[in-house]
């Protein structure tokens, strides 16, 4: 199988960085404030995508996520 363009360009837009600040300011009684971060991994790479997600409160100062 391989690797279309549209999984590529939905795979590059699921990488990176997000955060749910402004939601979180609006409405402080149903949201955190939140970070996630999604990285590519180098695993089953001849047919699929694989992406490392992990989510953290943004309360906690000095958080780096890397790979």
């Amino acid at each position: 199988m391989t690797k279309s363009t549209e999984l590529r360009v939905l795979a590059s837009y699921l990488a990176g960085e997000f955060e749910n600040r402004q939601q979180a300011i609006a409405e402080p009684a149903w949201y955190v404030h939140l970070r996630l971060w999604h990285r590519p991994v180098s695993l089953f790479t001849e047919d699929s995508f694989t992406l490392f997600a992990e989510q953290a409160s943004a309360a906690a100062r000095n958080l780096e996520f890397r790979i």
